[in-house]
């Protein structure tokens, strides 16, 4: 079985992605662009009221990565690794008020193209 063609466009964003703003990503097995939690990559998934407050504070710390917008009104947020004990009861429970989520590492976050037809 021969191997899936992956568009030109794809990888020359992936390549841009890697080297120009130094975002580990790849090419998924469906041919879109994905990263994967871990390393010194983190993400927070949120509601979209907390997330461009929570945006503009890790901006402020210059931790804030890539935003991605979903159509279901919550924000991916892409920060670089933090020192944060999510098994913290206090950390729980702010994330739960919030219906927030710590990705956890190993999981991959798709990331938006210019076909997806919505903003972010």
């Amino acid at each position: 079985m021969p191997a899936p063609t992956i568009a030109e466009e794809v990888l020359g964003r992936c390549h841009y992605c890697r080297t120009a703003c130094a975002l580990p990503c790849h090419v998924d097995e469906r041919g879109r662009l994905a990263v994967t939690i871990g390393g010194t990559l983190r993400a927070l998934m949120l509601a979209e009221y907390w997330g461009y407050r929570v945006q503009e504070e890790l901006a402020a710390w210059r931790m804030s990565g890539p935003t991605i917008w979903h159509p279901v009104r919550r924000l991916t947020i892409l920060t670089g690794a933090y020192p944060i004990d999510e098994h913290d009861p206090a950390m729980r429970d702010l994330l739960r008020r919030t219906d927030s989520v710590l990705v956890e590492p190993g999981r991959p976050i798709i990331l938006p193209s210019p076909g997806d037809g919505v903003r972010g």
